[in-house]
């Protein structure tokens, strides 16, 4: 338009219907130019509040990715500490079950030991019961011997004292 403008300044016949034209093309330039302005303006207000919007969704995002990294900080010594527990108690219970192995073969020693001790103990039992029975036979026997010896010396001494009378 700027180019035909000069086109026909310089051609320098210009009709009046051509200046108005002209004049109504000026104003539209003009118009145009108003409306672009406008809209440049708008659109550096606009990219003005993306930029500090954007801005702040950094910020924001920035100071969440903060905070994310410290309870990731956190949670990692967390998780560190638990595996360092699960290990200590991995090996305490590796420790007590090897001390309940030991425990069981040892209980089962003394079972088989009582087992025996308790056949031994049957068995002397058994012997002592044996013995007594004995005993009491050798008693009875002693008595009766005891007896007849006794029976045996009254009859002797009264022979004797027959004896001695005749």
């Amino acid at each position: 338009l700027e180019a035909l403008k000069a086109e026909l300044f310089d051609t320098g016949t210009v009709s009046e219907t051509q200046a108005e034209a002209l004049k109504k093309l000026n104003n539209e330039i003009s118009e145009i130019r108003k409306a672009r302005e406008e809209d440049e303006k708008r659109f550096d207000e606009e990219m003005h509040n993306c930029k500090k919007a954007a801005t702040q969704n950094i910020d924001s995002l920035s100071d969440q990715i903060d905070q994310v990294s410290k309870v990731k900080s956190v949670v990692e010594k967390a998780k560190q500490g638990l595996e360092k527990e699960l290990s200590d108690m991995s090996n305490e219970l590796k420790s007590v079950q090897s001390q309940k192995g030991d425990s069981d073969r040892r209980r089962k020693q003394l079972e088989a030991q009582l087992n025996e001790v308790s056949c031994q103990l049957t068995d002397l039992q058994r012997a002592h019961a044996d013995s007594e029975d004995k005993c009491r036979k050798i008693l009875s026997d002693l008595e009766k011997s005891s007896t007849s010896i006794t029976d045996f010396d009254t009859r002797l001494m009264q022979s004797k004292k027959a004896e001695t009378s005749l």
